[in-house]
Formats: structure tokens, C-alpha cells, sequence
């Protein structure tokens, strides 16, 4: 919605401010006009194995949120927006302990990196690895949205499950819609 601009001396009836007030107000709360997109999928009980050297898709088994059906299938690898505009998307990628090697995350659309969107570390000995990337992304209806892991540990790894009240150590993809093109 669009936010009207007033004038002085306008007189201010109560359809100019449900519509210009109300509305627009419910909107922002998911109320009865509808709401903003908002996504959160994580990894439950299902990890996702990524090859050496390989950029992977992260596989999402559980959503917490999903008000615009972007996540389709379990596990899903990508968000579909349905609803065109820019998004916040923050990912986060959490890797079993494993000492070798380097472990990367980064965010695409369309399978295109998404310029800055991207982490690398070099892995910790005896310590899950964690690598986050946030990203502001314009979007159109029918664009994709992922997070992808690659490492070099000299064999598959698997993602790490440790969710918990309060914990952040389980890979997940939150995809807000903020504002329209």
C-alpha cells in the first residue's frame, strides 16, 4: 500500500482514514486486507549432505511461518516468491564438526549468486561451523530463493542438527518482504 500525502485545510472523513490508516495498518499485522510475505524454514530432523567442492542446495524439512506458500514440498530447497517487491533473506548454515578443509554458504536467486551474499571460513577443530548471509533482494513473482553450502573437507559433510528453545545451531532460511518494487 501507498501512504496518502494530506494538505492543509482537508477535511479528514472516516473512509480517508480507514483506508489511509486502518488498512494499511492491518496489512503490516496480516490482518483482514491481507499481509506481508514471511517465510522461515529450518532443518528439523532431516539434514542435507553437501559434496566436496560442490555448491548444494539446503534441503528445508520443517516452517515455522510460511504466509505466502513459498516453500513447496519436504524438503524444499528453494522459496518461490509470490509476491513481487524486496526481501530481507538471511541464511544460516551450520556444519557438523569436522577439521579439514574450508566450509562456504551463500545466497542465490534464479541459481545466480546474489552479489555479497556470500561467507567462507576455514573449519574448527572438534566444533560445529555456523556461516550466516543476509542479503536485500528485489524479486519478481516467480523468482527462487536459496541457500547453498560448499565445502572441502575431502568428503560429503552433512549439515548439523542442534535446535533448541533459545539455540540458533541448526541451519534455516528466513525470507521477509519489506516494501514493493
Amino acid at each position: 500500500p501507498s501512504m496518502r500525502t494530506w494538505t492543509d485545510g482537508e477535511v479528514i472523513t472516516a473512509a480517508m482514514m480507514n483506508a489511509n490508516f486502518k488498512d494499511p495498518a492491518n496489512w503490516l499485522a496480516g490482518g483482514a486486507t491481507g499481509g506481508k510475505p514471511h517465510a522461515f524454514a529450518r532443518q528439523a530432523s532431516a539434514t542435507t549432505s553437501i559434496n566436496q567442492n560442490t555448491w548444494t542446495a539446503v534441503g528445508w524439512d520443517f516452517e515455522d511461518i510460511d504466509t505466502d506458500n513459498g516453500f513447496t514440498g519436504s524438503p524444499s530447497t528453494f522459496y518461490n516468491v509470490n509476491t513481487a517487491g524486496y526481501y530481507l533473506v538471511t541464511g544460516h548454515l551450520n556444519w557438523s564438526a569436522n577439521s579439514t578443509g574450508s566450509r562456504a554458504a551463500r545466497l542465490t536467486k534464479n541459481t545466480v549468486i546474489i552479489p555479497g551474499a556470500y561467507e567462507s571460513t576455514l573449519a574448527t577443530d572438534g566444533v560445529a561451523t555456523g556461516l550466516t548471509v543476509t542479503a536485500i533482494v528485489s524479486c519478481i513473482v516467480g523468482d527462487d530463493i536459496r541457500l547453498e553450502g560448499w565445502q572441502t573437507s575431502g568428503a560429503p559433510l552433512s549439515t548439523n542438527l542442534n535446535y533448541d528453545f533459545f539455540r540458533n545451531e541448526t541451519s534455516y532460511l528466513d525470507i521477509a518482504w519489506f516494501q514493493s518494487t
